[in-house]
């Protein structure tokens, strides 16, 4: 239980500013494209990244005891506890493998990110107002009443 609040955790440390890094210096009328990228690259990323565990948990289990998960059912049919004990410690092999593996691959990106993302916070004095588009004769505010 521990480790769903520890996930949930960094899920809520890592998405805000990661978002918030996606659309920094994006051109006032790109915010759209931006939002869509971003959204779009971690549904790709959440695709790549199972189907990679997945194949590491499968190669593991399958590499410590072949045919572990269709003996599985067998040895539990047949009430062989011993046997269903030796398959599901091979399940959790994989299972152990592919989560360490996923943990190293979130430390490099954590590495890549650190060194790689130049972002600063800005204050609200410095940055550029004029790169906010103003009214103009052929594109009046529209945040006046009566206009």
């Amino acid at each position: 239980m521990g480790g769903i609040f520890a996930v949930a955790f960094g899920f809520g440390l890592s998405f805000v500013p990661l978002t918030l890094t996606a659309v920094t210096d994006v051109r006032p009328e790109d915010p759209g494209i931006a939002s869509a990228l971003l959204n779009a690259a971690q549904q790709i990323g959440v695709a790549v990244g199972i189907a990679a565990l997945s194949t590491i948990s499968v190669t593991t289990t399958e590499g410590r005891l072949p045919g572990a998960l269709a003996n599985l059912h067998e040895a539990h049919a047949a009430g062989d506890t011993g046997a269903v004990s030796a398959v599901s410690q091979a399940i959790v092999d994989g299972y152990a493998t592919a989560l360490s593996s996923g943990a190293l691959i979130l430390a490099a990106a954590a590495l890549i990110v650190t060194v790689m993302v130049t972002a600063r916070p800005q204050n609200q004095r410095q940055r550029n107002v004029s790169s906010f588009p103003r009214a103009t004769a052929s594109a009046p505010c529209l945040s006046r009443p009566g206009r």
